[in-house]
C-alpha cells in the first residue's frame, strides 16, 4: 500500500497539470444545450407573449375606464332620483297635512 503512495501522488499532480484543449473549451462555449438557434427562438417566443399579454392588459384596461365611466354616470342617475324621491316625499307629506286641516 506505502508503495502505491507515491504513483497516487504522481497521478494527482499529472492529472491537475495536463493541459485543457482550448477547442474542447471554444466548442462548449459555442454551442450551448439546444444551439444558438433555439435559445433566440426561445427569446423571440417569449417576446412575442409578453406583447400579446400588454396587449390584453391594454385592453382590459381601457374596457375598465369604459366600465368605471359607465358607473358614475349610473350613480349621478342614482343621486338625482334620490333627490327627485326626496322631493315627491316632502310634497307628499305636505299634501297630508293640507287635507287633514281641510274640511269639506
Amino acid at each position: 500500500m506505502i508503495a502505491l503512495a507515491p504513483l497516487f501522488v504522481w497521478w494527482v499532480t499529472a492529472a491537475a497539470a495536463a493541459p485543457i484543449e482550448v477547442r474542447d473549451l471554444d466548442r462548449a462555449v459555442q454551442s450551448p444545450p439546444g444551439g444558438v438557434e433555439s435559445i433566440d427562438s426561445e427569446i423571440d417566443q417569449t417576446r412575442a407573449a409578453r406583447d400579446e399579454n400588454q396587449a390584453q392588459v391594454r385592453t382590459v384596461a381601457s374596457r375598465l375606464h369604459a366600465v368605471e365611466g359607465e358607473l358614475n354616470e349610473r350613480r349621478a342617475q342614482v343621486a338625482d332620483l334620490d333627490q327627485a324621491t326626496g322631493a315627491l316625499a316632502t310634497e307628499v307629506t305636505l299634501l297630508h297635512e293640507r287635507l287633514a286641516t281641510t274640511t269639506v
